[in-house]
């Protein structure tokens, strides 16, 4: 916990420095939403695993430089009034050119106890994401790491690496509108060790079947109930290796200063016992 904080304190010391050596480079700041679902547990009722859409409002700001941080807070549809169940600041960087688009960032999620959602362990996210802009097919990497404690203080990790390939189409629909697709086929090679939000493993944060994906004990546990019976380190690591194969359509449309972001995914398991399973999310911003 101390060690982040000292990460996002740096980073916000760097990001003044920089600013302040180029006063005349404006940044954006922008406003909006996430939504998706993520499986939440009926204690009351036994292996009673259901998705639940959640709405995460949320604040980020970019320089030109290409750093910016983002803040957002978590909050299921149906308990608004009961606050948030996650808070997530991330300092990133983001760049995007007609040879190359980077993008990398780190996430420190806090939890709230007490809350119906799965619980995770992993609480640092590291993401990485790569893209190769000048061929026909464009090659893409992604390597995505997350960490933290059990309730017993033993350190847990995860990893994800993504490789695929996409093509950009642009199409300009209006005088101050325009809109970019990028279908993709991508390769996913993971540990798999514990249900958690990471990025890279969608395929886990968003299904009410994770648990035949994970091989945590914390697989078990039936939500942040601030109950540390199932919340141990795994009895062995499991080895790292292939997958899920994803078909992902990713979309980004901009009309005026409004952007939308809906990005899907088709899921074809690369093991034995697991089941095609679909993802959604969608992102709103306002740009000031």
């Amino acid at each position: 916990m101390k060690t982040s904080i000292y990460l996002i304190f740096l980073f916000i010391l760097s990001f003044s420095a920089s600013a302040q050596r180029d006063s005349l480079e404006r940044g954006r700041l922008r406003v909006g939403f996430q939504t998706s679902v993520v499986p939440v547990t009926d204690v009351s009722a036994t292996d009673s695993v259901r998705l639940q859409w959640y709405i995460a409002p949320q604040l980020s700001y970019t320089h030109s430089t290409g750093l910016g941080i983002v803040l957002r807070t978590y909050l299921l549809s149906n308990k608004l009034a009961a606050g948030s169940f996650l808070t997530t600041i991330s300092p990133n960087f983001e760049k995007d050119n007609s040879v190359l688009y980077t993008e990398l960032s780190y996430s420190h999620f806090f939890y709230r106890a007490h809350t119906t959602v799965t619980y995770s362990p992993i609480k640092n996210e590291l993401y990485g994401n790569i893209r190769l802009k000048q061929m026909l097919l464009q090659p893409l990497l992604t390597l995505n790491a997350g960490w933290g404690k059990d309730s017993s203080g033993a350190g847990v990790s995860d990893i994800n690496v993504l490789a695929g390939i996409t093509h950009e189409f642009n199409v300009t629909t209006g005088k101050n509108s325009n809109l970019s697709l990028l279908p993709a086929i991508i390769l996913n090679a993971a540990t798999n060790r514990y249900f958690s939000l990471l990025q890279g493993s969608p395929y886990i944060s968003h299904s009410k079947n994770y648990n035949a994906l994970v091989h945590g004990r914390n697989k078990t546990n039936r939500g942040n109930q601030g109950n540390s019976n199932n919340t141990n380190a795994t009895d062995a690591s499991p080895a790292f290796g292939l997958s899920q194969l994803e078909t992902n359509l990713y979309c980004y449309y901009s009309i005026g200063k409004c952007t939308l972001e809906p990005d899907a995914s088709i899921y074809f398991p690369l093991h034995t016992g697991g089941t095609v399973a679909g993802y959604f999310q969608l992102t709103a911003n306002f740009h000031f």
